[in-house]
C-alpha cells in the first residue's frame, strides 16, 4: 500500500475486550440493547489508532469502527483493500498467501484458504474446524 493509502477497518469483538466496566456492564444486566452488536470509539480516538498507524507504515491513521457483541472473547477484523489503489498489480490470491505465510505460527490467527469452502458451513465461517 502507498503511504498515503485512504485505510479504514472494522472489527466485531466480544464484550471482555473492553475491561471490566464492559464486562461487568453485559454480565450484569438486563437491558435488551446489550443483545444487538453496537458500535463504539465513533469519535475516531480509539487506543489501538497509533500502533495501528505505525505498524502499517501509514502517513495518517485509518478509519476504524470497533463493534462490540454480546459474547465474552473473540474478535474477527476486516480491512477492504482497493487493488486500484495498491503500488503493486496482485492478486486476491497473492495476498491470502502473503498473509497465510506471515500467520502461520500464530495461534490465534486463522486465515482461510484461498477459494476453499474447507472451512465454510452454509457461507458461513466454520469455526469449528
Amino acid at each position: 500500500m502507498p503511504r498515503d493509502y485512504p485505510a479504514f477497518c472494522y472489527s466485531l469483538t466480544g464484550y471482555s475486550g473492553g475491561g471490566k466496566k464492559l464486562i461487568a456492564e453485559y454480565q450484569n444486566s438486563n437491558r435488551e440493547q446489550l443483545y444487538a452488536p453496537r458500535q463504539y470509539a465513533l469519535g475516531l480516538n480509539h487506543k489501538h489508532l497509533p500502533e495501528m498507524q505505525l505498524y502499517s507504515g501509514l502517513d495518517s491513521a485509518p478509519i476504524f469502527t470497533p463493534i462490540v457483541g454480546n459474547y465474552y472473547q473473540g474478535d474477527a477484523v476486516t480491512i477492504p483493500l482497493f487493488p486500484r489503489m495498491l503500488t503493486k498489480n496482485v492478486t486476491a490470491k497473492d495476498i491470502q498467501e502473503l498473509l497465510a505465510s506471515y500467520y502461520k505460527d500464530e495461534r490465534f490467527i486463522r486465515v482461510m484458504p484461498y477459494e476453499s469452502e474447507a472451512y465454510l458451513e452454509d457461507g458461513y465461517f466454520n469455526l469449528m474446524q
